[in-house]
């Protein structure tokens, strides 16, 4: 499945370079090839086997868009349309349109107000499994209609396992050599718009199922052709055995080490979920962000920590062995012998007798200690040390004691008795 890819300027003309030398060049001998600061206009269609050098076929409107789809265009590689062996460079509209637009429903071009990239959507990407059997594709290829398209790279999609964020985690396909662009194989068609003699041209991309090593990304993938002398070949003289050999990921050595060390895949930014965003961070790698599975909460340690704190809390210990450091401001909220308390605190006698509080779990008798829990992060305070805290020890909230409930209705009882016996 490809429905997203990196489109520049130098992936064409390196891959224009690759085809006139038969082989893809390094850095160092694309600059040798193309000198600083020269270039060549190109027109409509550019052909790349000049006799005279090497043209540039890198047009001034020729703009990078490392975040485009379908319904855009391309400029693609296809045999020249005087059915020599010379190739073109010509612009197509990624999403094949194999049929004539008619008066009532005509096909609308890029430059048209009312264009949309819905009808592209339909079939940009082709199975390679079975164009020879769909009518649509096998004409194409019975009247050599195949093309080759140089991309940066292309992105794919997977659920995210980020717990906070659940947009799909997309991820970019390249060569580890960016230099080098990838070659994907296509067909295209040229058909009638159905608006007098204008004529649209478009084009789709053959996918297949995808390498062992990158199935986890996609179960499809575009069909990446390793050498220019099979790109060629498919441009000149497709067949149903090249096609078989595509799909084949042993059938030389050479495409065997293109699949298992030329690649690279790794995790970009969310953004270019988002098909309009051109940012320049749209191919840059980004770190994901590691989830404890759920073993992190078995494991040995934590495991053992929590059987020290109930212990620590049964026996009563004035400061549990794995409790947290107290902060000194709340430390010094405790009650000592010489300092003055804040708030009078009941003793232990007042507080079984007179008063009561609204929350059982907030002061408790736990065998031969006394306890009580913060009402607001619900931590329990045990021993007779922390009984006197005036704060929790961990998130510093005030300690409350509420009046006794029973108290304060009996109260109310006795004062409606005597307002009945006054009237």
């Amino acid at each position: 499945m490809c429905g997203r890819a990196a489109y520049s300027a130098s992936a064409l003309s390196a891959a224009a370079t690759a085809f006139f030398h038969g082989k893809f060049l390094k850095k160092e001998e694309q600059n040798e090839t193309f000198p600083a600061g020269k270039s060549v206009q190109s027109k409509e269609a550019t052909t790349v086997d000049n006799p005279q050098g090497i043209p540039s076929i890198i047009p001034c409107e020729i703009r990078d868009r490392p975040n485009i789809g379908p319904g855009n265009e391309f400029r693609v590689f296809r045999r020249s349309s005087n059915r020599t062996n010379d190739l073109e460079c010509t612009p197509m509209i990624w999403g094949l349109i194999p049929n004539t637009g008619t008066q009532n429903s005509p096909h609308a071009l890029p430059i048209d107000p009312n264009f949309s990239a819905s009808p592209h959507y339909i079939m940009f990407n082709a199975r390679s499994e079975t164009i020879y059997v769909k009518k649509s594709f096998s004409s194409l290829i019975r009247n050599g209609q195949t093309c080759v398209v140089a991309l940066d790279g292309y992105y794919e999609w997977t659920k995210s396992q980020s717990f906070h964020d659940k947009r799909k985690q997309p991820y970019f396909v390249c060569r580890k050599d960016k230099q080098q662009p990838l070659i994907l194989a296509g067909l295209w068609a040229c058909v009638k718009t159905g608006r007098r003699d204008e004529t649209i041209t478009t084009f789709t991309i053959l996918t297949m199922d995808a390498h062992p090593k990158y199935a986890w990304v996609h179960p499809r993938q575009p069909v990446l052709l390793h050498d220019v002398s099979i790109a060629r070949e498919w441009l000149m003289r497709p067949s149903l055995e090249l096609v078989e050999n595509f799909r084949s990921s042993t059938i030389e050595s050479t495409q065997q080490i293109f699949w298992d060390e030329s690649l690279s895949v790794y995790p970009v930014n969310k953004q270019i979920n988002d098909g309009k965003y051109q940012g320049g961070d749209c191919t840059t790698e980004v770190k994901l962000q590691k989830n404890h599975s759920i073993k992190s909460f078995f494991s040995p340690e934590r495991s053992k920590r929590k059987k020290i704190e109930k212990e620590s809390i049964v026996a009563g210990d004035s400061l549990p062995r794995v409790a947290p450091e107290i902060p000194s401001k709340i430390r010094d909220l405790k009650m000592n012998k010489s300092s003055t308390p804040l708030k009078a605190i009941p003793s232990k006698h007042s507080l079984t007798h007179n008063t009561q509080p609204d929350d059982v779990s907030h002061h408790t008798i736990r065998g031969k200690g006394i306890s009580w829990a913060c009402p607001r992060c619900t931590y329990v305070h045990t021993g007779p040390d922390k009984f006197d805290f005036l704060a929790c020890e961990v998130c510093g909230s005030e300690r409350v004691i509420a009046e006794d409930p029973s108290t304060s209705l009996k109260d109310d009882a006795d004062s409606g008795r005597k307002r009945k016996a006054a009237q």
